[in-house]
């Protein structure tokens, strides 16, 4: 079979694609180019895999490889398919002219001609980031309104079309501009330029890895990118055509398929696919959502766990209702949750007497183990805080019920963990639902004043009512970036400082009160501290903001314990979640449940506590009890969390207690559920079905997945997990 002839010069006819013989070379060549592209793109991912400490799976490069080849041909048969119906031979005639400009012995014997494509090349980019910033300048103005998905695209939407007419008269004029210019570019340096700039751009989020993009997941952009690019290069400049491109597609996606249905039995290739690549895991939710028949948010076989496909009551995140015969949850029993297993809340005396003052001073993304109190000595990150918090009694090993801020920290207010919580799913972060009761809502029924001061972009969402309770509620640092540890002290130091000695009566005596300060400086983007010089690393620049924030949360700490204050007075220093610097893959927090992002500092002031350490596992959300019972309220009935009242005055944490974690705000979406029972962690993946099970005490960073290596307590373990996740509803919008 003849190659088609595209390789004309400049000034020959139009390459001739309407005859069978020529069609069908442009859909060998059209196959070819995106097939390469594809393999080259596995490639990719497979090799940037290398870069993380997570295992290579054979199992999993043969799943990679097969879901990326499989959207190549997909991409290649849909471009050939839209071309075929909207503007046929439209693929050869493009190709054709740009091969024309970028020939490097093509003749100008038109020089306007030349201009022209000159200045289309130039201006349609210009176009596009013009469009792109208005988009994004519009739905930032309206964010600062509303942060409710559905007001925010109402309003991107209907100012869609002043955004486009903007974004044309600007590109209109900048085009008129090249126009008047005396000097252009040739077509094919413009070209080659534009695509210079871009492939420079592109090695550049996947060669930095910068903490801001990693957070926000644009380094999976990376893979699809290169994969557009070569394969339509490579149509452009190399159109060498396969015979009978059909059968061959049609085969190479059977086997595609077969690869990907045996490569997800192996748990251990699913993990790979999912954790250790930059964009599989987004193909691997695109397929799991195709099966997902009854749009319950769980995929069924092959790709999910799923027991009742069509029906939308019964999946594996569902919450059981024992003894109504049916099995809602896909555990293969309709019985109630064992006894103490989802979390067993103490009950404890309250404390007695005077009502004291209660101080939470929490951190945003401070991990515990880069804290010199708790035996980090790479740099001198807390030399302040030390001095404090050496007064008090350390909890060792505090975590997390989730590593993210928000599903954290309103797991603190309410003494649930994230997914315990009745929430109404409305946008994020979720409202409680009516039913729950906040601890500043419990101490303010106590007879406290409540008050918050907080630096974040997300408390400053009038919809969240994580606010409920609260007498004030202040967001305070307005979204400035960076340097935030004064601005927030000042903030705070008339809600933590004593009165003067001078001050009225009525000042000097007044009602408790409870007050929540949340420091933000530890969390990405890190700001290089000329003053600091730990190194250049985001590692060492993260350490770097713990050390200059330590100083302001020390300042505050010793304001809140002065001996000035009238009232008895407890503090609390402890933090949302913590952070990953590639123990555990690419993410960051708020994706995975790994120790490095959910062990966090925990330490306890005040009153007659005098120094002490506990080494005991306990949870972060067990304050919101403690601080009840500090207070001399009850513990409630609902919390699945336990009062360290009896740890504080002696005691030592119950042995048998197991700390419950969950998350779901992976991207793409992974529900994970975390459970810790003295010296192991295991983490159950719900939507990729793998379980991995680590000795904290012997792996501290949890390098060696130990499940199914015989361990006696992994059966308990798993019994207890089960019965824990029984007890948990994810809201259907954030399956």
């Amino acid at each position: 079979m003849q190659e088609a002839k595209t390789d004309t010069a400049a000034g020959a006819s139009t390459p001739r694609v309407d005859t069978p013989n020529g069609a069908q070379a442009v859909v060998g060549a059209w196959l070819r180019a995106w097939l390469t592209g594809g393999l080259a793109t596995a490639a990719l991912e497979l090799g940037m895999s290398l870069a993380t400490p997570l295992p290579f799976s054979l199992g999993g490069a043969l799943l990679v490889t097969a879901l990326i080849s499989l959207t190549a041909l997909a991409a290649a048969a849909l471009g050939r398919a839209i071309e075929h119906l909207v503007a046929p031979g439209s693929l050869a005639r493009t190709a054709h002219t740009l091969r024309t400009i970028l020939a490097p012995n093509t003749p100008r014997t038109d020089p306007e001609r030349s201009r022209r494509w000159t200045v289309a090349i130039l201006t349609l980019p210009f176009a596009s980031l013009t469009l792109m910033g208005l988009t994004a300048g519009c739905a930032y103005a309206t964010m600062a309104q509303s942060e409710a998905p559905a007001f925010v695209a109402l309003a991107v939407g209907a100012l869609a079309p002043v955004m486009l007419a903007s974004a044309t008269l600007v590109a209109l004029a900048f085009r008129r501009v090249l126009l008047l210019t005396a000097s252009l570019p040739a077509p094919r340096h413009a070209l080659l330029g534009l695509l210079m700039v871009s492939a420079v751009m592109t090695v550049s989020v996947a060669a930095t890895g910068h903490e801001t993009l990693a957070h926000l997941g644009v380094h999976a952009l990376v893979p699809p990118a290169v994969l557009v690019v070569l394969s339509l290069s490579l149509f452009v400049a190399r159109p060498r055509a396969h015979a009978h491109p059909v059968r061959l597609g049609l085969g190479i996606a059977l086997l595609a398929v077969v690869a990907t249905v045996g490569a997800w039995r192996l748990p251990r290739a699913r993990s790979f696919a999912t954790r250790a690549t930059w964009s599989a895991g987004y193909l691997v939710a695109g397929i799991q959502s195709t099966t997902d028949l009854d749009g319950d948010g769980v995929a069924s076989f092959p790709f999910g766990t799923d027991c009742a496909p069509l029906d939308d009551t019964r999946h594996s995140l569902a919450q059981e209702i024992p003894g109504n015969g049916i099995d809602e949850n896909c555990d293969a029993r309709d019985t109630a949750v064992a006894a103490g297993s989802p979390g067993g809340a103490s009950r404890v005396s309250p404390w007695t007497g005077d009502q004291p003052d209660l101080y939470l001073i929490t951190v945003d993304t401070l991990r515990a183990d880069h804290l010199g109190f708790m035996g980090y000595d790479t740099h001198p990150t807390t030399p302040d805080l030390d001095a404090v918090v050496e007064r008090g009694i350390v909890f060792e090993r505090a975590y997390s019920q989730d590593s993210g801020t928000a599903p954290s920290l309103w797991s603190l207010m309410v003494g649930l963990t994230p997914f315990q919580t009745n929430l109404v799913a409305a946008g994020f972060p979720p409202n409680y639902a009516d039913n729950e009761t906040t601890l500043a809502e419990h101490l303010r029924a106590a007879g406290y004043t409540t008050h918050a001061r907080l630096c974040g972009s997300m408390f400053a969402a009038p919809s969240w009512n994580i606010r409920r309770g609260f007498d004030e509620f202040e967001e305070v640092c307005q979204q400035r970036p960076r340097d935030l540890g004064q601005l927030m002290l000042d903030a705070a130091h008339p809600l933590l400082a004593a009165p003067p000695d001078h001050a009225p009566a009525d000042v000097r005596v007044r009602p408790p009160r409870f007050v929540w300060v949340h420091f933000l400086d530890p969390h990405h983007p890190y700001a290089d501290h000329a003053t600091l010089e730990f190194g250049n690393d985001p590692v060492d620049l993260y350490d770097e903001e713990i050390r200059y924030v330590q100083e302001f949360v020390a300042q505050a700490m010793r304001l809140a314990l002065d001996e000035r204050h009238s009232r008895p007075r407890f503090v609390v220093l402890s933090a949302d979640h913590g952070e990953n610097f590639s123990e555990h893959g690419r993410d960051p927090h708020a994706r995975t449940l790994y120790r490095e992002v959910t062990h966090v500092p925990l330490v306890f002031l005040g009153g007659e506590l005098g120094p002490r350490r506990v080494t005991a596992p306990v949870a972060l959300g067990d304050v919101f009890p403690t601080l009840l019972n500090l207070a001399g309220v009850p513990t409630p009935t609902r919390t699945t969390m336990e009062s360290l009242v009896p740890t504080l005055l002696g005691g030592q944490p119950n042995p048998a207690r197991a700390i419950f974690q969950e998350n779901s705000w992976s991207r793409p979406t992974h529900h994970v559920k975390g459970l810790i029972l003295g010296r192991y962690h295991l983490i159950r993946d719900l939507t990729d079905d793998t379980t991995e099970l680590y000795d904290m005490l012997a792996d501290p960073r949890e390098r060696m997945n130990r499940i199914d290596d015989g361990i006696a307590e992994q059966a308990d373990l798993l019994r207890r997990m089960e019965a824990f996740i029984a007890t948990t509803n994810i809201p259907e919008a954030y399956r």
